[in-house]
């Protein structure tokens, strides 16, 4: 039986059912064809979604997935689905590694641009990193440098912009249609160095916690963006420092962020 909220929009956007509906921790999803397109039909539970689903409909299928309808309480977004298995992770499997990297960058990039309209509503980066910079008892005293590095950035912040927040190698999905496209953004503002540093600790532990792996990948990265080798660095110790904090507060294993924090400050000059 099609749960009441979804039956209210399949009515409302004449949408025809394709498949049984699901929930995740933030959404009820349902699997729908909106004139002629295979389409995802969301009931977002959190304010965070919601964000989420402003932005989307700002880039406006630049680069990011397509919003054919929206209100205040769902989101209908274009189905992202190719036939060939594509994703990030397989090329990383594939030993495509830097490529992988190049992928996001390069659809980052694009999300980065500037545009000619106003902005969604948007987190700043000072916002976003209260949780570490608030603390003051750390269970590693890594996180405590982790933080002074986030002071020193968040007080620094250069090429500001709007930022997807959330950019690893699950987020980029390839489309048959539209190419690497990113899904589920957090919707932040500040600086652009900072939506890169979360592709360092993915797509698993072993890659991420290669300390060649990354220097090679911060390497790729200056080469996609032109951000200098201790720039982005810093943004890594930065945000494994808030990573590791959000995880404490779950009650989640730490020791991966924690771990790649102690590689990144070996790697300072």
């Amino acid at each position: 039986m099609t749960e009441p909220i979804l039956a209210l929009y399949i009515d409302k956007w004449n949408l025809t059912q394709d498949g049984a509906s699901f929930r995740t921790n933030s959404s009820l999803l349902q699997p729908c064809v909106y004139n002629g397109l295979r389409a995802m039909l969301k009931i977002p539970f959190m304010e965070e979604e919601l964000r989420a689903s402003k932005l989307l409909q700002w880039w406006d299928g630049k680069a990011a997935a397509k919003v054919l309808e929206v209100d205040s309480k769902a989101i209908l977004l274009e189905r992202i689905e190719n036939e060939n298995n594509i994703s990030l992770i397989n090329l990383v499997k594939q030993g495509q590694d830097n490529e992988a990297t190049r992928i996001i960058c390069q659809t980052a990039n694009k999300l980065h641009r500037p545009q000619e309209k106003e902005l969604p509503p948007l987190i700043s980066l000072m916002d976003w990193f209260a949780p570490l910079l608030n603390k003051t008892n750390f269970s590693d005293e890594t996180l405590k440098e982790s933080a002074l590095v986030a002071i020193r950035l968040l007080s620094d912040q250069t090429e500001r912009c709007v930022l997807h927040g959330d950019l690893h190698h699950e987020n980029i999905l390839y489309s048959d249609l539209n190419g690497w496209v990113a899904i589920d953004p957090k919707a932040l503002y500040g600086d652009r160095a900072f939506d890169f540093a979360n592709i360092l600790c993915n797509p698993n532990r072993q890659v991420a916690l290669d300390k060649d792996r990354l220097v090679r990948q911060i390497e790729v990265i200056g080469q996609e963006t032109n951000i200098d080798f201790d720039r982005m660095l810093n943004w890594v110790i930065a945000w494994v420092g808030l990573s590791a904090i959000w995880m404490e507060e779950d009650h989640l294993d730490a020791s991966l962020p924690i771990q790649l924090a102690k590689i990144a400050l070996s790697l300072k000059k």
